[in-house]
């Protein structure tokens, strides 16, 4: 129970918790592994926005450097920018 708990490992903390509730300290760190595995998968989130963010950039740099100038201003209004 003290090594690393994983998602993976939750529905044995639960089978385990309906038949001992009141054993605070298992409940305690099977409360941690879940706010552990939300964490992470905001990061997750996040970091996919960051990257998506990163790619329309960098597909309008790379339209300027092809001298395609339609194409990079479509690249910075799908980022939210409306002004040139």
């Amino acid at each position: 129970m003290w090594l690393d708990a994983r998602a993976s490992d939750a529905p044995l903390y639960q089978a385990y918790l309906q038949t001992a509730p009141d054993d605070a300290a298992v409940k305690a760190r099977f409360d941690s592994m879940v706010q552990q595995d939300r964490s992470a998968r905001d990061r997750a989130q996040a970091d996919a926005a960051v990257d998506a963010r990163g790619r329309t950039v960098a597909e309008g740099f790379a339209a300027v450097d092809r001298g395609d100038l339609v194409a990079a201003i479509w690249s910075r209004r799908r980022r939210g920018f409306r002004r040139y």
